[in-house]
Protein backbone atom coordinates (compact mmCIF):
# COMPACT_ATOMS: atom_id res chain seq x y z
CA UNK A 1 0.00 0.00 0.00
CA UNK A 2 1.35 3.42 -0.99
CA UNK A 3 0.58 6.46 1.10
CA UNK A 4 -0.18 9.58 -0.91
CA UNK A 5 0.77 12.89 0.66
CA UNK A 6 -1.88 15.48 1.25
CA UNK A 7 -1.15 18.05 -1.43
CA UNK A 8 -2.86 21.34 -0.72
CA UNK A 9 -1.65 24.36 -2.63
CA UNK A 10 -0.06 26.82 -0.18
CA UNK A 11 -1.54 30.30 -0.57
CA UNK A 12 0.64 32.36 1.80
CA UNK A 13 3.87 34.29 1.39
CA UNK A 14 6.79 32.30 0.02
CA UNK A 15 10.51 32.70 0.58
CA UNK A 16 13.53 31.02 -0.96
CA UNK A 17 14.99 29.31 2.11
CA UNK A 18 18.06 27.96 0.38
CA UNK A 19 19.00 31.41 -0.88
CA UNK A 20 18.46 32.93 2.58
CA UNK A 21 20.53 30.25 4.32
CA UNK A 22 23.37 30.31 1.79
CA UNK A 23 23.71 34.10 1.69
CA UNK A 24 26.93 35.07 3.51
CA UNK A 25 25.65 38.54 4.47
CA UNK A 26 24.55 39.03 8.04
CA UNK A 27 22.27 42.06 7.85
CA UNK A 28 19.12 42.57 9.92
CA UNK A 29 16.73 41.26 7.26
CA UNK A 30 18.65 38.02 6.76
CA UNK A 31 18.91 37.51 10.52
CA UNK A 32 15.16 37.99 10.77
CA UNK A 33 14.45 35.59 7.90
CA UNK A 34 16.78 32.95 9.35
CA UNK A 35 14.94 33.27 12.66
CA UNK A 36 11.63 32.79 10.83
CA UNK A 37 12.96 29.64 9.17
CA UNK A 38 14.00 28.32 12.58
CA UNK A 39 10.52 29.01 14.01
CA UNK A 40 8.91 27.31 11.03
CA UNK A 41 11.15 24.26 11.47
CA UNK A 42 10.06 24.01 15.11
CA UNK A 43 6.41 24.25 14.05
CA UNK A 44 6.99 21.68 11.33
CA UNK A 45 8.39 19.25 13.88
CA UNK A 46 5.50 19.75 16.30
CA UNK A 47 2.85 19.29 13.60
CA UNK A 48 4.55 16.36 11.88
CA UNK A 49 5.03 14.38 15.09
CA UNK A 50 1.45 15.16 16.09
CA UNK A 51 0.39 13.33 12.92
CA UNK A 52 -0.07 16.25 10.53
CA UNK A 53 1.81 14.97 7.48
CA UNK A 54 0.64 17.92 5.38
CA UNK A 55 2.95 20.14 7.47
CA UNK A 56 5.95 18.89 5.49
CA UNK A 57 4.39 19.75 2.13
CA UNK A 58 3.28 23.15 3.41
CA UNK A 59 6.77 23.96 4.72
CA UNK A 60 8.46 22.94 1.48
CA UNK A 61 6.03 25.07 -0.54
CA UNK A 62 6.39 28.05 1.80
CA UNK A 63 10.16 28.04 1.38
CA UNK A 64 10.23 27.12 -2.33
CA UNK A 65 12.04 23.84 -1.84
CA UNK A 66 11.57 21.02 -4.35
CA UNK A 67 9.18 22.89 -6.63
CA UNK A 68 9.93 20.78 -9.71
CA UNK A 69 9.80 17.54 -7.72
CA UNK A 70 6.42 18.51 -6.24
CA UNK A 71 5.02 19.26 -9.69
CA UNK A 72 6.27 15.88 -10.93
CA UNK A 73 4.72 14.10 -7.92
CA UNK A 74 1.36 15.77 -8.57
CA UNK A 75 1.51 14.80 -12.26
CA UNK A 76 2.39 11.20 -11.36
CA UNK A 77 -0.44 10.95 -8.83
CA UNK A 78 -2.88 12.32 -11.40
CA UNK A 79 -1.67 9.75 -13.94
CA UNK A 80 -1.86 6.93 -11.36
CA UNK A 81 -5.45 7.89 -10.53
CA UNK A 82 -6.36 7.40 -14.20
CA UNK A 83 -5.05 3.81 -14.21
CA UNK A 84 -7.81 1.26 -13.47
CA UNK A 85 -7.10 -0.79 -10.35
Amino acid sequence: MTTKPVLVEFKGMRANALSILRNPRNDKMLKFLRGEIAKNLEELGRRYYAGDLSAVDEFLQCFSIGREERAAAIAKMAADDKVPQ
